[in-house]
């Protein structure tokens, strides 16, 4: 399938040394606008553009028929865009050159096309700091690019829109972090900041440095509010910011910003991550009290557990139902979220939630065990050892958190054979023992249909942590066997046992330290149990244990907030965060507009299609403008076209372009860009059906992303806009006959032989089916006179017309019958029509005029032609050998597609 390959230019592309003298820079950016189409008295206007156009989209499809294009395909690319630049100046083709004269890694080249772009437009910040950037690639070494770039951020670059002085701040901060230079890249970065507060890199640099350096989480969050404003939709910023309050304990204030960035997520339509969503749940916890979490988490199981049993009403009430729908029971949470709900039901004081979630614990537990016991259940990464390991970890865990929990759950009767793993061999601690019917905890506690509530039994968890060492070879220095031991130890009232263990074990593992803190409460020594709780609320944030060490500190303090002043501070500052900050997160519609209008709404083939793009700032604040800022730059426009019944939509490739002419855009500023949209698969479908009607639409999508199915959707927190139809109607000339239209090619003026080409081409490659369902394809001897008549011409035709010729009509290698055009084509001096001759219609190595082409006098010529010497020489091949898109390939699967099979299909 063809593809487009469409240069971007950002301020990013080719980034280049930061070198040179200011004076040339800035006189090279303040140069006068000048003119850039034909003037409207050009009487060869359309046979021009025309020309053009079809040059663009020959050196696209060559570019992507190289898989993996190296610097020369991006040179092609340029000389070829330089031809169709002479023939229709426009700004768009001179960005598109620019783009492959950057992927060619031409400096020379890339300065002279910033130049020309900013006659046409003075404003562009984007292209003015690119071609700083490439001017400044003069100095000789690091310390020489500082002071020139020194000279441009001082007041010689005064004139500078603050927008690049402020890249420029940061281009010398990298250096002077390179050289060593700690104050200088702090100063810089300061400079940076101020002049443009929209300039993220700076912002992040900032944040970044003082953070390791400011142990004041006020002074955090202010550095997090700089990085907040420069890029207000990032919601790795707002997350940051949630994070900071939540560790101070201002809740209510992280859950605004934790729900900002849930509604980000969900509106680009993917799931909240499950981090996100517990961070969520311990802000809401710290809000709004544990039993919050208690009773939505009782909630969700009891609805997920109603479902079950609906499901099973249904299937009893099927007699020919064969499938089996799980028992309410068997419904639980996943361990990580049954471990909240357990700890919050501990921190509200409810008790029945307690002993329910210790039991559905255990029981998720024995399943999880059951699953990794049987390779046809376990992920194929787990082998028997690692299993063995993961059910260990399982089992005693379980008892360190039963204790923590201060809550008993015996096994159940249904849960024996479920809990069975591979235990290794007491023999052999590595090696893993054949998988058992009984679990360990069945030799500890006899099997009960349904346990009920009953005390905390610390020798019956003794007795069954023992089992656990036993059956499954643990050594007394296992960490994990320590911590639950001596948690058993605590909750027998075997404290002075239960201590060096515990302070042995220390930070190495967080159990180990709650169960110190509850030594300490059994001993009634609530400020070292403080202590021990105020380190985990300071060292384990976001974490079930810092929330649990939260409500127990409250609980020992009797207060609210664990440090009210710094708490109130806290409050102050979100307090200062913008309410828009807010609406934000509700989508791309709330901070900006993008528009998208087609123009002319109706025209025929031949004329050239213009989409408007326009991008509007409505925040009160100036936002970046790129690839990865808040005003997503990069934009696919893709096409659906109707040639008579036949939607083509699914099989034109949509092209790529980008609205980065500015580095950021003031409150209420717009960006408007006049896009071609036909340089793709489009374009060539429209000139391959000019002698018929079309009718088309564009869609733009703004931060495109490729689903994991291969769709294109919109990017998170951006836009998709939806042109309204323009229709083509057939060139007159389409109403000729093939001798009409041979003798034509000889008598026409430059404009008609644009449309007479065309209509040729059509007739060539697509032709019309007729009522019967059948192509009009033309026979031998018409492709043969078409070819005569060309050749016959093209001597006699200027440049223009020559160009035009080679551009539109096919080459020998894909019609053997228009080897006579080849062969006239083969006597071209002019060099650029000499260029599009290397390009169309040379596909040997030693092709005569490859090999005189190599040594012309006209540079383009010799560079051009030594490049696809080089690639025809390598087995490579190009646009000669192969062409455009397979058009009429498209719409016959197209109409397969969709199952249409009418006669007159494809005709007007």
């Amino acid at each position: 399938m063809f593809r487009t390959t469409t240069p971007l230019v950002t301020c990013s592309v080719a980034l280049l040394s930061i070198t040179a003298f200011a004076p040339p820079v800035l006189a090279a950016i303040r140069q006068p606008s000048i003119a850039s189409s034909p003037s409207p008295g050009d009487q060869h206007r359309l046979a021009r553009e025309t020309a053009a156009r079809n040059i663009a989209r020959i050196a696209f499809s060559d570019l992507s028929l190289q898989e993996a294009p190296i610097a020369d395909d991006h040179r092609i690319t340029m000389e070829l865009l330089a031809i169709a630049y002479d023939l229709w100046p426009n700004e768009q083709l001179l960005r598109w050159r620019l783009g492959a004269a950057s992927a060619a890694q031409d400096r020379e080249e890339g300065v002279a096309l910033c130049k020309l772009i900013l006659r046409e437009d003075p404003a562009n910040t984007v292209v003015q700091y690119h071609l700083i950037t490439l001017l400044l690639d003069q100095a000789h070494n690091a310390d020489d690019k500082l002071a020139r770039l020194r000279r441009l951020i001082g007041p010689e670059g005064a004139s500078l829109d603050p927008s690049i002085r402020s890249r420029l701040c940061m281009d010398a901060a990298s250096l002077c972090q390179q050289l060593g230079d700690e104050p200088g890249f702090v100063d810089l970065v300061k400079q940076a900041t101020k002049l443009d507060a929209s300039n993220r890199d700076a912002a992040a640099a900032a944040a970044a440095y003082f953070a390791e350096r400011v142990d004041d989480p006020i002074g955090r969050l202010e550095l997090l509010a700089n990085l907040l404003l420069a890029e207000p939709a990032d919601p790795e910023t707002q997350m940051a910011i949630g994070r900071e309050l939540s560790s101070i304990g201002a809740f209510s204030e992280a859950l605004r910003f934790q729900d900002n960035v849930s509604r980000m997520i969900e509106t680009a339509e993917v799931a909240v991550p499950p981090q996100l969503a517990r961070e969520r749940l311990y802000a809401q916890w710290g809000a709004q009290g544990p039993q919050v979490i208690v009773n939505d988490l009782n909630a969700q199981i009891a609805s997920y557990r109603a479902m079950a049993r609906r499901q099973i009403e249904e299937l009893e009430k099927d007699p020919l139902a064969t499938g089996q729908a799980p028992r309410p029971e068997d419904v639980r949470l996943e361990v990580i979220m049954e471990r909240l709900r357990l700890i919050a039901a501990v921190s509200a004081k409810d008790d029945h939630t307690r002993f329910e979630s210790a039991k559905d614990l255990r029981a998720t537990i024995a399943a999880r065990a059951a699953e990794l016991a049987d390779p046809r259940k376990r992920p194929s990464e787990i082998d028997d050892a690692k299993a063995a390991e993961l059910t260990r970890q399982m089992l005693v865990g379980n008892i360190t958190l039963m204790c923590w929990a201060n809550e008993y759950a015996p096994p159940a009767a249904r849960d024996g054979a479920a809990a069975a793993a591979p235990a290794p061999a007491a023999s052999a601690p590595d090696t893993p023992a054949p998988v058992t019917e009984a679990a360990p905890e069945q030799a500890v506690q006899p099997a009960a249909s349904e346990p009920s509530r009953q005390p905390l039994d610390a020798q019956a968890l003794l007795t069954e942590l023992e089992s656990i060492k036993t059956t499954w070879n643990i050594p007394d220095s296992d960490l994990d066997y320590q911590t639950a031991y001596a948690w058993v130890l605590v909750r027998a009232g075997r404290l002075d046992e239960a201590q060096p263990i515990l302070e042995s074990v220390g930070d190495q593992r967080v159990e180990a330290q709650l169960g110190l803190a509850q030594l300490h409460l059994d001993r009634n020594d609530k400020d070292k149990a403080e202590e021990v709780y105020r380190l985990l609320w300071r060292s384990v944030p976001q974490s079930l244990e810092a929330m649990f060490s939260y409500s127990s500190l409250r609980e020992i303090l009797g207060r609210e907030d664990l440090d009210p002043q710094l708490v109130k501070r806290a409050r102050g500052f979100a307090e200062g965060i913008p309410a828009w900050i807010d609406k934000i997160s509700a989508g791309g519609h709330s901070f900006m507009s993008l528009e998208a209008n087609v123009s002319p709404t109706s025209a025929t083939a031949l004329q050239p299609t213009t989409i408007r793009l326009r991008l509007r700032n409505l925040t009160p604040v100036p936002l970046g403008v790129g690839s990865d800022r808040t005003l997503n730059s990069q934009i696919l426009v893709g096409s659906s076209m109707e040639i008579g019944l036949s939607n083509i939509r699914a099989y034109l490739t949509p092209e790529a372009t980008s609205l980065a002419r500015r580095l950021r855009l003031m409150p209420n500023e717009t960006i408007t860009v006049e896009y071609w949209p036909d340089a793709g698969s489009a374009g060539w479908v429209i000139d391959e059906c000019c002698d018929r009607l079309i009718r088309q639409r564009w869609r733009v999508v703004q931060g495109f992303m490729r689903s994991e199915e291969g769709v294109i959707t919109t990017g998170a927190l951006c836009l998709s806009r939806e042109t309204g139809s323009q229709v083509r109607t057939a060139v007159p000339q389409a109403a000729l006959t093939n001798a009409q239209l041979a003798e034509k090619v000889s008598t026409s003026d430059m404009n008609e032989l644009a449309a007479v080409a065309s209509v040729i081409r059509a007739r060539m490659l697509n032709p019309i089916i007729d009522r019967g369902g059948v192509p009009r394809t033309l026979t031998a001897e018409e492709r043969t006179a078409f070819a005569a008549a060309a050749a016959a011409s093209y001597p006699s035709l200027p440049v223009e017309g020559r160009l035009l010729l080679l551009a539109i009509l096919p080459q020998a290698s894909i019609i053997s019958e228009m080897q006579p055009l080849d062969d006239a084509a083969r006597m071209e001096t002019d060099p650029a029509a000499a260029a599009l001759v290397l390009m169309t219609r040379v596909t040997d190595a030693k092709d005569p005029f490859l090999a005189s082409a190599i040594t012309s006098a006209h540079p383009r010529v010799a560079r051009l032609a030594s490049i696809i010497s080089d690639r025809l020489s390598a087995g490579g091949e190009g646009f000669a050998a192969r062409g455009g898109p397979d058009v009429l390939g498209i719409i016959q699967d197209s109409m397969a597609a969709q199952g249409i099979n009418l006669p007159g299909v494809g005709g007007p």
